[in-house]
């Protein structure tokens, strides 16, 4: 589960006083977590982005904010879209806490 923070600070302005609180909210991302699945396709990386998010309790806006990417491209991601900008979704993964490896098949065991 997420742990939150809430922070809060008062600033003097003129006459009045600001207020300002805001979230800290810090995802376990880094427990163990190991399953080994053969990437065979996006739908694959997308059915391992989605065990992960549920296994960690998240959202998909949760889990978006957390990789600063946008709740849409989430959902597609997660929804297997073919045509999502690689850099974004290996970024993803790396903040999921998800290892990609490439194997060579006469290696692959």
């Amino acid at each position: 589960m997420p742990v939150v923070i809430l922070n809060s600070y008062i600033f003097p302005f003129g006459k009045i006083f600001l207020f300002i609180s805001f979230f800290i909210i810090d995802f376990p991302v880094r427990e163990s977590y190991t399953v080994d699945m053969r990437i065979i396709s996006v739908e694959s990386i997308s059915e391992a982005v989605k065990n992960r998010r549920k296994h960690l309790g998240l959202t998909q806006s949760e889990t978006a904010a957390m990789c600063n990417v946008g709740a849409r491209f989430f959902s597609e991601l997660e929804n297997g879209k073919e045509t999502l900008q690689m850099n974004k979704v290996l970024h993803c993964l790396e903040m999921l806490g998800i290892n990609l490896y490439a194997v060579n098949r006469e290696d692959d065991k």
